[in-house]
């Protein structure tokens, strides 16, 4: 790690604490990418529409991990818990799902989403 640290033109941490324990160790002064969400940022977002009742999967349906995933859900998860509860909505955000899948009655679709609505949504979800 401290090869890395030393011998790096620009090295990375994902807080303020990790940039000081580096700094600490290897008296290198990483930069920080933070990673995860703040809350007095959360506090800004606008909400959105949303059921009052759903599921969120966020993921490309181009990536292939996600499309067995979304596949899984959607064919035979769903069914299931649509039988106990008949008004929860799974959310889908991501590139490429198809058109027999964004057809159906419980699914909501969006292609994209700004960063602040996506982790609105996130927020207000039951599951992820």
């Amino acid at each position: 790690e401290g090869i890395v640290f030393k011998l790096s033109n620009y090295c990375t941490v994902v807080s303020k604490e990790d940039q000081k324990k580096i700094y600490d160790l290897y008296k290198t002064r990483p930069l920080i990418l933070e990673n995860g969400i703040d809350k007095n940022r959360l506090k800004k977002f606008k909400e959105i529409k949303h059921p009052k009742q759903f599921i969120i999967f966020s993921g490309s349906y181009e990536y292939f991990s996600n499309k067995q995933a979304i596949n899984e859900l959607v064919w035979n998860i769903m069914p299931k818990i649509l039988r106990k509860f008949p008004n929860l909505k799974l959310i889908i955000t991501g590139k490429g799902l198809p058109k027999d899948i964004q057809n159906k009655d419980f699914i909501i679709y969006y292609n994209y989403l700004p960063k602040e609505k996506l982790i609105f949504l996130i927020q207000k979800s039951k599951i992820i």
